[in-house]
């Protein structure tokens, strides 16, 4: 194995491990996207009406 063989074996290692952390990273965001409860969340409208405080709109979450 010469010099640039290995060079380009290199580089592509660093590009399947970046294609590897993207991909993790984006099966986190759809993981938290589902696991999530969205009814623990207040819009601006709801936090204007609450005359500016933040708080759960359930009382478990």
């Amino acid at each position: 194995m010469n010099g640039k063989s290995g060079k380009r074996t290199l580089v592509i290692w660093c590009v399947l491990a970046g294609l590897a952390i993207i991909g993790a990273a984006n099966a986190h965001l759809v993981y938290v996207a589902v696991t999530s409860d969205p009814d623990c969340l207040l819009s601006k409208s709801d936090a204007a009406a609450a005359d500016k405080k933040y708080r759960p709109v359930k009382s478990g979450c």
